[in-house]
Parts: structure tokens; C-alpha cells; sequence
């Protein structure tokens, strides 16, 4: 008998949980460039920049900071020009994240809509079906790519260049003779943190766009982003005759049409408040959030059916 026959796997490798994380090593692999060294490339160049922003600023003389002059002359600092200069410091890597926040939508956005249509069109699907690995196990590691890695990965890149920001600034501020670590140890410590406590909240409200994009990219026969974008214009448009009618108020149909796409936007379930990150929690008990919810879980319901009764034609 062939050794090879006799080998038996420990059966903790063949668990729900184990395949889920082999199915997101995959994903992540398989779109490294989007998903790990895109935000890497961009926080690095807005860092240098910064950096040489601050430094020939430094040359040239320039005040580094507005209030630095009053808080020179101070005795001690007082809380209120404390906050101000944080203020001026967070808003420098403030800029840097919303770089990262509007390019981290459009990735999940591309990533979505042309996962599951690419599989079919390579056929690497028909491999996938071959292997004792459920259809329903592709598609959540394909969400959890898009509600958790995706954005862990580029909130971690900011968060990194957050620090990297306050310390470039307290040596910048070395060098014009003000030492600004007071003002950093006793504002700044956790202050880049506070976008961890959001990131459940997207994954929740962005689960109707990603549920809705995934199944999109299950049926699209060709052209996936242009469907994506055809059918909500169509829905908005007959949303908008129903409308039209007296007596009628369509709004909750035009929000939850919406969220279809500009769901994956991260904040844009309202302001957020890095004071209180927990405010952004208020939220998860909200009618559109719920609703939100139950759409896209429906949506990934559907894709798995499609992708369960697709059979071995390509497109």
C-alpha cells in the first residue's frame, strides 16, 4: 500500500474556523498588492512629504507651530494651549488618513465587484468546487476580506504613521528649541487608537454594499463594475416614479438603495468623534443600520446559492 494513502490530516485543519483562515491567507495572497502594499505606498509618501515639509520649514525659519510662541513664553503650559498645539499636530496625520479613507473605499469597492467574476473567468472556480471547501466558506472569507482585512489593514498603516507623525514633529520641535513630548505623552498616547473602535461599525454598515457587489461579481456575464453601477440607477430611477405619487415618501427606499454603494465610504453613517470613538456605536441600533444588515445577509445568501448552481461553463 502507497505510504501516501495512509496519511491522515489532524482533523483541527479540516474545522470551519481552520478552512475560513486558509480561505483569507488565499485571499490575501492573491491580492497583496491591494490589500497590504497599496496603503503602505501611499502612507509612505504622504510621510515623506510631511517630513520634508517640516524640515524646510525648520530651515527656512518658520514657525512650526502657531501657538508655539505663547506657549514658549508661558510659565506652564496651560490644558487650553495644550490642546491647541495637539490639535495642530493631529491634524497633519489627520490629512494622511483621509488620503488612506478615500482610497481604502475604492478598493473594496474594485476588490468586490471583480473577485468571484475573475475566479469564473479563469476558471479557477472549477478548482475551488473540486476541493472539499464549501461554496458558503468562499464567500465569507471573501466578505471578511473586504469587511475586516481590508480595512484592519490600512487603519493599522495609519495608525503607524499617526505615531511616526507625532515623533517627526517632536524632533522637528527639538530643533527650534520646544519640547513638545508634555504635550504628546499627555494628548497624543492613545489618540491614534481611537479608529480601532470603529471598525465593527463599518463592517456592519458596509455589509449591503459588499453583499451586494459579491453578487454582482457571482452573475455578471461580463463588464461587473458597469452592472454594479447600472442596477442602482435603475432602482433610484423607479424608486423616484413611485415618488412622484401623492402622499408618497420614498426616502428610506432611496437611503437603502444608496447604501448599495456608498456604504463602504468608512464615516459615512455620520461624524466621527475621536474624543468619544464610542459615540460612533449609537449607530448599530439605528433602523438603517439594521435594514443594512439584513439586505446584505440576504445578498451573501444569494451569492452562495448562485455560485452553488453555477455549473462548468465559463463566461
Amino acid at each position: 500500500m502507497n505510504a501516501w494513502n495512509t496519511i491522515k490530516l489532524p482533523a483541527r485543519q479540516h474545522t470551519p474556523f481552520a478552512v475560513l483562515k486558509n480561505l483569507l491567507r488565499r485571499e490575501i495572497a492573491e491580492h497583496k498588492g491591494m490589500i497590504v502594499k497599496t496603503p503602505i505606498v501611499i502612507g509612505v509618501v504622504c510621510a515623506v512629504l510631511m517630513l520634508l515639509g517640516l524640515i524646510g520649514g525648520a530651515i527656512a525659519g518658520n514657525q512650526l507651530f502657531e501657538l508655539s510662541q505663547e506657549a514658549r513664553n508661558a510659565q506652564t503650559m496651560t490644558p487650553e494651549v495644550a490642546a491647541g498645539v495637539f490639535q495642530q499636530i493631529s491634524g497633519h496625520y489627520a490629512y494622511i488618513g483621509t488620503i488612506l479613507a478615500l482610497v481604502m473605499p475604492i478598493m473594496v469597492f474594485v476588490y468586490c465587484v471583480h473577485t468571484l467574476y475573475d475566479e469564473r473567468r479563469t476558471r479557477s472556480d472549477l478548482f475551488w468546487k473540486s476541493l472539499p471547501v464549501g461554496d458558503t466558506h468562499v464567500i465569507a472569507s471573501k466578505a471578511l476580506t473586504a469587511l475586516v482585512v481590508i480595512p484592519a489593514v490600512y487603519t493599522a498603516v495609519f495608525v503607524v504613521l499617526a505615531y511616526a507623525t507625532m515623533a517627526c514633529f517632536a524632533i522637528v520641535a527639538a530643533f527650534l528649541g520646544w519640547n513638545v513630548a508634555p504635550v504628546l505623552l499627555s494628548w497624543g498616547v492613545l489618540a491614534p487608537l481611537s479608529v480601532l473602535a470603529v471598525l465593527p461599525v463599518y463592517a456592519l454598515w458596509a455589509l449591503p454594499a459588499v453583499g451586494y457587489l459579491l453578487w454582482v461579481s457571482a452573475f455578471a456575464k461580463s463588464k461587473p463594475l458597469l452592472v454594479a453601477l447600472l442596477i442602482p440607477l435603475g432602482l433610484v430611477a423607479a424608486v423616484g416614479v413611485i415618488d412622484a405619487f401623492p402622499h408618497t415618501n420614498m426616502s428610506f427606499a432611496y437611503d437603502l438603495v444608496g447604501r448599495v454603494l456608498y456604504s463602504v465610504v468608512p464615516f459615512s453613517w455620520g461624524e466621527f468623534n475621536s474624543a468619544n470613538p464610542l459615540s460612533a456605536w449609537t449607530s448599530v441600533a439605528s433602523p438603517q443600520m439594521i435594514a443594512g444588515v439584513v439586505l446584505g445577509g440576504a445578498l451573501l445568501y444569494a451569492t452562495v446559492r448562485i455560485r452553488q448552481k453555477q455549473d462548468d461553463q465559463t463566461l
